[in-house]
C-alpha cells in the first residue's frame, strides 16, 4: 500500500422523521503519488457501510490491482445511512442520498 493521507468524515449530518441520525460518512484516500484522478468506489447493495477506500479493481482485487495502489485519489461512502437494511426509506432525504444525492454532496 502506497503512503496516503486519510480523510474521514460526515456531511449533512442530522436526525429526521424516524427519529434516527443521518449523513453521509465517507472515507477519502489520497496517495502522496497522486497521478490526478478521482476513483468513486460504491458501497454495493442498499449501502449503509463504509469499505476502505481502496478502490478495488475486480476480477484483479486480490492481486493489489487497485486504484490507490495505481495512483488514484480514492473515495468511498455510505449513501447517507448507517444500516443494511430498508429502514432508511421512511426518510425522504435519505432516500434520495441513496439514490443519487451521496455522490454529488
Amino acid at each position: 500500500m502506497p503512503a496516503y493521507c486519510l480523510v474521514q468524515g460526515e456531511i449533512g449530518k442530522r436526525v429526521e422523521v424516524d427519529n434516527v441520525p443521518y449523513g453521509i460518512q465517507f472515507e477519502l484516500r489520497l496517495p502522496e503519488q497522486w497521478n490526478e484522478k478521482f476513483l468513486f468506489q460504491g458501497a454495493g447493495g442498499v449501502g449503509g457501510v463504509i469499505f476502505p477506500a481502496i478502490g478495488k479493481l475486480y476480477p484483479h482485487g486480490a492481486s493489489g490491482a487497485n486504484g490507490l495502489n495505481r495512483g488514484y485519489a480514492v473515495v468511498s461512502n455510505d449513501s447517507g445511512h448507517a444500516t443494511r437494511d430498508l429502514v432508511f426509506t421512511a426518510d425522504p432525504e435519505a432516500r434520495s442520498n441513496y439514490a443519487y444525492a451521496s455522490i454529488v454532496k
